[in-house]
């Protein structure tokens, strides 16, 4: 749960944590991802495909939700602005076979608003696809039919998750 305050992001903090809730049941095979961050490297990657974490979660920062600048918990930890400096991250995630978790909207700057953050998120959502087709990609929380069907054209790769 790279939500967690404060989010986790290290592979021995996500381990911890999967060892804490198999504690409290072990017959669930918990899966673990850490919080994209300008702390994680691509080293970061290899070092976590190899001890069994599947993914990464990625917040926006400024959105109203758990652990982004504005987060709804009142802590301050950085989501991301701009993908661009985590493409070699991002592709170390494809060499490795791992998950990337979009929380997809973009921060609320200028004329984005809460309302259109998530329609703003598509275009860096296609680059990401583009850049990286063979990355396993999962979109959270659609709540919009444009990003829905942006999902759908994406191939066996990507898929979403719906909120209402």
């Amino acid at each position: 749960m790279p939500n967690l305050v404060p989010p986790v992001r290290t592979v021995q903090r996500a381990l911890d944590f999967q060892k804490r809730l198999q504690a409290l049941e072990p017959r669930v095979n918990f899966l673990m991802s850490l919080f994209l961050h300008e702390s994680i490297t691509p080293e970061t990657i290899i070092e976590a495909k190899k001890r069994g974490i599947t993914g990464m979660k990625s917040y926006p920062a400024g959105v109203v939700t758990t652990n982004s600048t504005s987060s709804s918990v009142g802590k301050s930890f950085s989501g991301v602005v701009e993908y661009t400096p985590f493409y070699p991250v991002v592709e170390e995630m494809q060499r490795q076979d791992m998950i990337l978790i979009l929380y997809g909207e973009c921060p609320s700057i200028g004329d984005i608003t809460v309302m259109s953050a998530e329609e703003h998120f598509i275009p860096t959502f296609r680059e990401l696809h583009n850049r990286f087709p063979a990355l396993r990609l999962v979109r959270e929380h659609l709540t919009t039919a444009a990003a829905i069907e942006v999902v759908k054209k994406c191939g066996p790769t990507v898929a979403g998750t719906i909120s209402s």
